[in-house]
C-alpha cells in the first residue's frame, strides 16, 4: 500500500465545532496516525469534511447559516496547523468533497471537489 485516504473528523477535533472547543485527545489520536503512515512509507491523503458536521453546529443551522464559513476556516486552519507539515502541500492532498442539495421541483445535486491547498496555502 502507497497511499491511505482518511477522513478528519470535525467533531473529534472541536467538539462543539468551534476552535475554543479544541480536543488534544483528538490533535493526538490524527499525529499518531500521520506519523505511523509516513514512518512506514505510506502517504496520508486527508478528506477534511465528511458529512460529520458537530451536532451543536447542525442545531444552530449548519450548512444553510452564513457563519458555517468561519467555523469551517477555522477548523480547516487548525488541520493545516497541526498535521499539514507532514501532508504534502505540492500534491494537493487534503481535500473537502461537498455534495449540496436542492430541494425543488427540479432537484438539483451539485457536488464540488475543492482542493484546499490553494485555498488555505
Amino acid at each position: 500500500m502507497s497511499h491511505y485516504r482518511f477522513s478528519i473528523a470535525w467533531s473529534r477535533l472541536l467538539p462543539d465545532g468551534t476552535k475554543t472547543s479544541l480536543n488534544p485527545a483528538g490533535v493526538r489520536y490524527y499525529n499518531n496516525l500521520i506519523n505511523e503512515l509516513v514512518a512506514n512509507g505510506i502517504t496520508p491523503m486527508v478528506t477534511l469534511y465528511h458529512w460529520d458536521l458537530p451536532q451543536a453546529l447542525q442545531e444552530f443551522g449548519g450548512f444553510e447559516n452564513d457563519t458555517i464559513v468561519d467555523y469551517f476556516n477555522d477548523y480547516a486552519r487548525i488541520c493545516f496547523e497541526n498535521f499539514g507539515d507532514r501532508v504534502s502541500k505540492r500534491s494537493g492532498k487534503f481535500s473537502c468533497l461537498v455534495t449540496i442539495y436542492v430541494v425543488s421541483p427540479y432537484s438539483l445535486n451539485l457536488t464540488l471537489y475543492i482542493n484546499l491547498m490553494s485555498v488555505f496555502l
